[in-house]
């Protein structure tokens, strides 16, 4: 039986990875959990990144994933710099990274969600025994 570990930043640390990237003159506040799978633990970190441009969401996503191949990588808040912080955090449980980010942003972001949920599928059907696998249909990559 695994257990379940999350580290993740305080209100107090999200506030001033805010305050210190506006003064940088970043546009997004990215906040990616860094999920780590094993046996025994499941321990989720919290990231937290400064961007300039809503195109540079994904490629910092699939960055993360190419360095750190242990880890799986989930964009779950954008906060934007530009508006007010105590705001932004109100609504935090209302929503996610769909609050700050222009619509073409969601939509990359929805479409590395679906490339990143094929590979995870393909490596199950992989890891099947030989047999499973003759017997069964592999997953199809979406379009």
């Amino acid at each position: 039986m695994a257990t379940y570990d999350e580290y993740g930043p305080s209100h107090d640390d999200i506030r001033a990875a805010f305050n210190t990237a506006s003064a940088s003159g970043a546009r997004y506040l990215l906040l990616i959990d860094e999920t780590l799978e094993d046996t025994y633990a499941i321990t989720n970190y919290t990231n937290m990144r400064a961007i300039n441009k809503p195109c540079e969401v994904v490629p910092l996503l699939r960055e993360m994933d190419a360095q750190a191949s242990y880890a799986s990588h989930r964009l779950t808040h954008v906060l934007d710099l530009k508006k007010d912080f105590d705001a932004q955090m109100a609504q935090w449980g209302k929503g996610g990274f769909e609050n700050a980010l222009p619509a073409f942003a969601v939509q990359e972001l929805a479409e590395y969600k679906k490339e990143k949920d094929f590979g995870r599928k393909q490596a199950e059907w992989q890891s099947q025994p030989f047999l499973a696998r003759l017997f069964s249909t592999p997953p199809i990559r979406p379009k």
